[in-house]
């Protein structure tokens, strides 16, 4: 068990990427997980979607991009 939650990590830092390439990554992980899935492999499938999660709940809401973005959203609700 403790071998996937060591593959289940994202070692990058929300800053070290894009937010564009964070997004592109995201969707690949999400696509992997559903072909696993589909194909019976659970393990492998568990892993693309922890790590799908972890960069949608964890990475990308502290991407500075994202933050800064929100704030611009934040202003025009202001408005």
């Amino acid at each position: 068990m403790e071998s996937i939650i060591k593959r289940c990590e994202v070692k990058d830092k929300p800053n070290d990427k894009n937010i564009k390439n964070w997004f592109v990554i995201a969707r690949k992980l999400y696509n992997e997980y559903t072909g696993a899935y589909n194909k019976g492999e659970y393990e492998r499938a568990y892993i693309f979607l922890r790590r799908f999660v972890t960069i949608v709940v964890e990475i990308i809401p502290k991407n500075r991009q994202f933050l800064k973005q929100d704030k611009e959203f934040k202003d025009l609700q202001m408005v």
